[in-house]
């Protein structure tokens, strides 16, 4: 790289230019990615927490643990739009690691 900034004199930025503009693209997608991610995520215990709250059984290892906050705030909250959240924060830490167990089970498919 050295002799393509010693060719470039005085215009030897244009390469540091390019040269970043390549890794923030790289690292941008990397980002968007990981948001992607995230969002499948929060969608999947957000559909969870509706299927309990419609009254209806799931196969997951949290449905019981949903249920009982379901069946908990609701004796409190009437709005679905209240005891939805509050459920899904109960339920948040446990499904972020059963989350992060099978991305790393999957992950490691690929090395």
């Amino acid at each position: 790289m050295k002799s393509i900034r010693e060719c470039l004199g005085d215009k030897k930025y244009w390469l540091d230019n390019y040269v970043e503009m390549i890794l923030e693209a790289i690292n941008n997608r990397h980002v968007s990615e990981c948001r992607e991610d995230g969002y499948e995520t929060s969608c999947d215990l957000h559909r969870l927490c509706t299927t309990v709250l419609d009254g209806n059984e799931a196969e997951h290892p949290l449905y019981s643990e949903i249920k009982k906050s379901v069946e908990k705030y609701r004796k409190i909250y009437q709005e679905r739009e209240t005891v939805r959240p509050l459920a899904m924060i109960t339920a948040f830490p446990e499904y972020m690691k059963i989350s992060v167990n099978e991305y790393l089970q999957e992950a490691s498919l690929f090395e």
